[in-house]
Order: structure tokens, then sequence, then C-alpha cells
């Protein structure tokens, strides 16, 4: 039985989700799979992995390559994989990683996975202010891109990379998780709004005092707490994070974006949800100006059907997404 690592961004909790569900998509083909993730992050999906009901192989790795604005804030820590983290890469028979490029240091078959990488992220964003060891891992980075054969970016929301040839990037549709069947049913719908901050703790930039005004019920709650709950929400409101999105087109819950417009890639993620439609307010800027607008459209029942409706056309199961990496990679 052929092994395949999976290795999840640090950058927050969708990361890892998205490179859970790929690890199932790959063991129904047959694959073993070994998920390597930070401890924290494989702590905090504990009570998603019960409800999955999966048999899946997890390895906690530190961070050590460049990563993104949480890994920034913290200090820009990096560490040298030990040999039995290098030992357990050269075993496997290739890697698929998420948004990270360090694995090609330790190994030629890695495809990249996701809708951007880090490298791009930091140069688009037109930031340079790393301290010289960490600016040496970023030239080392850069490199690696020779050696990337395949990323597969999904189609939708990719944030475009200079570096990557027509080639290299294979376009692929956005996941359906298994878990999105625990989702609730449309009729069950509340007159609440759930703000959804992320948890990459990246959230003191934002303001959130427009909210006093809201006559609904506002509580703080990430949206993969929908993956079983008894109702849906009014709407979601907070950091456009592609996880987030990617939850709130799953169970048909509207979404508000609220951020400060310095992230090259939360703009990118609202860009592509005016491309889509789903931002239908005054303010193309999706300021608080309009909050009342989407709060008023999402009450009213007037966006959770065009929201559903676009998420079946950008989206397919992850397992024949991952019919099609293999194919891809058998070829490669």
């Amino acid at each position: 039985m052929k092994a395949i690592g999976l290795i999840a961004s640090s950058n927050g909790l969708g990361h890892l989700r998205r490179i859970i569900n790929l690890a199932i998509g790959f063991q129904d083909l047959g694959y073993r799979t070994e998920i390597l993730a930070q401890s924290i992050q494989i702590s905090r999906i504990q009570s998603e992995l019960k409800s999955l009901n999966r048999s899946l192989n997890f390895t906690p790795i530190e961070i050590y390559g460049i990563e993104g604005p949480a890994w920034f804030k913290s200090g820009c820590n990096l560490s040298q994989p030990p040999k039995k983290i290098i030992d357990k890469i050269d075993k496997l028979d290739f890697i698929v990683s998420d948004n990270s490029l360090w694995a090609l240091r330790y190994c030629k078959k890695v495809y990249l996975f996701g809708h951007f990488n880090w490298i791009d992220y930091w140069t688009l964003g037109g930031f340079s202010n790393f301290s010289p060891t960490v600016k040496k891992v970023f030239e080392e980075e850069l490199n690696l891109f020779e050696k990337i054969r395949i990323s597969f970016q999904f189609d939708i929301f990719s944030l475009n990379s200079n570096r990557l040839s027509n080639v290299n990037v294979k376009k692929i549709n956005l996941m359906r998780y298994d878990s999105d069947f625990h989702m609730p049913i449309s009729t069950n719908r509340q007159p609440i709004i759930w703000k959804a901050v992320g948890t990459t703790g990246l959230n003191s930039n934002r303001d959130f005092k427009f909210l006093e005004k809201s006559k609904l019920k506002i509580i703080e709650k990430e949206t993969y707490k929908l993956t079983f709950s008894k109702y849906k929400p009014t709407l979601v409101i907070g950091r456009p994070g592609l996880g987030t999105i990617r939850d709130c087109l799953a169970a048909g819950v509207p979404f508000f974006p609220i951020w400060d417009k310095a992230d090259v890639e939360l703009n990118s993620n609202v860009k592509h949800l005016h491309m889509l439609g789903l931002l239908p307010f005054k303010d193309a800027e999706c300021s608080t100006y309009n909050f009342e607008d989407a709060i008023n459209l999402a009450y009213a029942g007037q966006l959770d059907k065009f929201w559903t409706e676009i998420w079946l056309k950008i989206s397919e199961s992850t397992y024949t997404i991952c019919e099609q990496m293999v194919a891809l990679i058998n070829k490669n």
C-alpha cells in the first residue's frame, strides 16, 4: 500500500481541516496517509475527528519554513526538522503540502495544495521586514519553486502565482467534506448572527463596535461548529478566511466579511466573493455602511438558496478531487 504524507500549514485551523478531509479521500482510494501538523492544531480538531469516525495517523511537527501572519506575529520562530521527521518523509511515496514549501528540501515528490503559497503571499504583500535568519530561509524557499512539479490550486479563490507556469498549476474545485452531511437543514434557521474571527488570533485590528446596533443576537462561534449544530444562523460575519467561506457555502449560510484590508489573501478572497455575486450590497467594500443590508437580505431568506446554488457549481466530492490528483501525479 502506498503511503502519502499530508502537511498542514500552521496558520489557522482551516488548513488542517482540509488536509484531514484530503486524507480521507486518499484513504478511500486505498492509500495509507500520515498527517503532519502542529500539536495545537491537532488538539483543536479532536471533537470533529470523533464525528468523522476515521482512523487517521498524525505526526506532530514544528514550523520548519516560511508561514503566515500568525507565525509572523508570534516572532517568526523556525526549527529544523528532527531526523525522525526527515526519515519519515523519506519513506513516503509522495507528499501533498498545504501552502508550505519546506518539505521540498527533503523530498522530490512534493505537490502543493490550496489556493496560494506563503512565498507569494509575502511577496504580493510587499513585505520584507524579516530578520536576517528568516530572510535567508525565505531566499532558500524561493529556490524551491524550481522543484515544484504540480501545484493543485482551487479554481475559485486562487491567489495567482507569478512563479508557477500554467504547466505547474492544475485547477481543482473546492472540496465537499464528509462532515457537510451533518450541517443543519435550511428550514432550521434562527435569528442569530455568528461572529467568526478565526483561530489565528489576528482579530485585534478589526473594529466590531458597530455590531452593538444590531437587533439580532450575536455570538462568537467558528463555522466548523456548523457541523452537528441544531440550527443555522441568519448570517455569519468576520474574518474572510477560505475555511470560513467554504463552511458557509456548504451550509448555505450567507457570510459578511469584516477585516482590516491589510492581508493580500483575505483581500483576494473577498474579491472572489464579489465576482461570484455573493455580496450584493450597496457598498462594494463591504463596510459597516451596508451591514444592515446584509442583515435584511439574509433575514428575509433571499441569500441562502443562492449561496447553496453557487456551492454546487464550484465544489466537488473530496474523493473525486483525490482521484484527479492521483491521476496527474502518476503521470508526473
